[in-house]
């Protein structure tokens, strides 16, 4: 694990408790979304969910019938993972500890992008997916429409002295062009031995509209955890209702692109 990925996995981590009342309802509904276009039947399935975090689409996945184990490196956001039957094991997602062929279903909710070679990460899902078995991602397309709370958030913070994390500045140049279009998704698969290759591209329409569940979301992610972290409470709050005011009082609702890759071992 390289040190940009440790400090990811810290930043994650440190960020658990606000990412669980902020943009764990906006992730939930990706991951839905996700699982939608899974090809075949949920019901009775063993799937396998890696980076995933607070287990969203895991509990997507067991409401259609599936058994979901929920694998991720950032284990304080696992532990945020609690009840409804959920496992989760502290596990990275380019060397999982699981057998050959134990899955029928092998998914990851918008996490190849935080790795730095994502053609491991589909490589070992293919290893430990099934015969045939569903190979489905999704990552934020490169060229997408942001909302108008993700700009606002982000200046509030910078008023305050906030700078983008040496992390998400590499996952935003770097990481996320890898996985950021149809077909360096595709070519990416297809390099790590994933079969029937398809692309789709959707937007998922949240119905998110209430100005304070979208500051939440902005804030709640992992990039500001430590440097909302440091700062007094009263300072926290303060950030935070400016940005409420500033998103207004009938903002847009929140739509989010997604692409997702389709494929199988």
């Amino acid at each position: 694990m390289s040190d940009l990925e440790r400090e990811t996995r810290s930043a994650y981590d440190d960020a658990a408790t606000a990412w669980a009342s902020g943009p764990d309802v906006v992730y939930g509904q990706l991951a839905v979304a996700l699982l939608d276009h899974c090809p075949t039947s949920l019901n009775g399935a063993m799937v396998l969910d890696v980076g995933a975090g607070t287990g969203v689409l895991g509990d997507a996945a067991r409401d259609r019938g599936a058994t979901c184990i929920d694998a991720d490196v950032a284990v304080d956001m696992l532990a945020r993972a609690g009840g409804g039957g959920r496992r989760g094991v502290g596990a990275d997602g380019r060397s999982l500890p699981f057998r050959d062929a134990t899955f029928d279903v092998v998914a990851g909710n918008c996490s190849l992008s935080h790795v730095v070679d994502p053609d491991r990460m589909l490589a070992d899902a293919v290893r430990v997916a099934r015969a045939r078995g569903v190979i489905l991602f999704s990552s934020f397309p490169k060229a997408t429409r942001s909302h108008q709370a993700w700009e606002v958030v982000e200046t509030v913070l910078h008023e305050h002295g906030y700078e983008r994390p040496g992390w998400y500045r590499h996952l935003k140049d770097a990481s996320e062009p890898q996985v950021g279009t149809d077909g360096t998704l595709a070519g990416l698969a297809r390099t790590a031995g994933v079969d029937a290759v398809e692309v789709t591209r959707v937007r998922v329409e949240t119905g998110l509209d209430d100005p304070d569940a979208l500051a939440d979301w902005r804030l709640g992610m992992a990039q500001h955890a430590a440097f909302l972290d440091a700062l007094p409470a009263d300072r926290r709050a303060r950030i935070r209702a400016t940005a409420v005011e500033r998103i207004g009082s009938d903002p847009a609702p929140l739509g989010v692109d997604l692409l997702i890759l389709i494929g199988r071992a």
